[in-house]
């Protein structure tokens, strides 16, 4: 569905904000001092906190949320349900020099799945891929690509363990010819695969966390079209329908 359909503005923008694109999803809130481009494209649902800034040619799913200064560029793909912590970093040119101009497909592509979470003041070197998921501590500088529900720390990053759906952190399992591990707190089962974990099968796909908060599984479909290869831009976001929602407190998550 094209976005040139929402009509009129479902989506909150405080005065102070700048929106330059026309392709933003409906209940999505964009507070003060941030600044949308033309020609980047967000999802329903989003949160765009104080002073964050999306370039033409980024992309963000539905139900992001960017924290305060965060500076989203061309070639940035963001897919459903991540979190952005405060002031974390990413970029699109590896050597950049400032007397050479790139742009298009000379800039390096960088992608974050779903449900992933980056932590303040993390940096996210580009031309890499953060899997689904996956656990960006605060402050950790990440040069290489992120398997699905790894918790990674440091600098350079470390994995040092795994991230459930519950968002509880457990080790990493022993190796084995057929390893397997299990949250010691919601007690979802998943597969060690190549990529990092799956749920297996057999796991619900919703869980209710200690704080009554109902989480998506890992199973669910992402509008995206990819089917999990490290490294796909994937497909065209779905945008449904507009609906109006209130706006909530700045900053909200």
């Amino acid at each position: 569905m094209s976005l040139a359909a929402f009509s009129p503005r479902t989506y909150f923008a405080h005065p102070q904000a700048i929106v330059e694109t026309d392709e933003i999803g409906s209940g999505t809130r964009i507070w003060a001092f941030a600044h949308v481009m033309s020609g980047a494209r967000v999802g329903f649902d989003c949160n765009i906190c104080d002073h964050a800034f999306i370039e033409t040619g980024a992309t963000l799913g539905n139900n992001v949320t960017v924290k305060n200064g965060v500076a989203i560029w061309q070639g940035v793909t963001i897919e459903d349900n991540v979190f952005l912590g405060p002031h974390c970093v990413l970029t699109n040119d590896y050597n950049p020099r400032a007397y050479i101009k790139k742009s298009g497909a000379a800039l390096e592509t960088t992608l974050i799945r779903a449900n992933a979470t980056v932590g303040a003041n993390a940096t996210i070197v580009c031309g890499i891929t953060i899997g689904r998921y996956a656990f960006i501590g605060a402050g950790t500088v990440v040069v290489r690509p992120v398997l699905d529900f790894a918790l990674m720390v440091g600098n350079p990053a470390r994995h040092i363990g795994w991230m459930c759906v519950c968002a509880r952190s457990f080790p990493l399992p022993e190796p084995t010819a057929d390893s397997s591990a299990i949250c010691p707190y919601c007690h979802t089962r998943f597969r060690v695969t190549r990529g990092g974990l799956a749920v297996a099968e057999g796991t619900h796909r919703e869980h209710v966390g200690g704080h009554g908060t109902r989480v998506r599984r890992a199973k669910e479909p992402i509008p995206f079209g990819s089917s999990g290869n490290h490294g796909s831009r994937g497909g065209d976001i779905q945008f449904p329908r507009a609906r109006v929602r209130p706006a909530r407190a700045q900053g909200s998550s």
